[in-house]
């Protein structure tokens, strides 16, 4: 699913501890897209790849 997926590569990127605020700027906007993407696709009975 696309939210864990976000939550594990975030978790992933935090524990790196190098490029926290990349992280935390990049599970904001696919953490937006992830959810609007699965809401869509969802609707239509399809899985989202991207």
């Amino acid at each position: 699913m696309m939210i864990s997926w976000v939550f594990s590569a975030t978790l992933s990127a935090l524990t790196d501890g190098q490029s926290l605020t990349f992280a935390g700027v990049m599970m904001v906007s696919r953490l937006r897209l992830g959810v609007l993407e699965e809401v869509l696709w969802s609707g239509l009975g399809i899985k989202g790849t991207t």
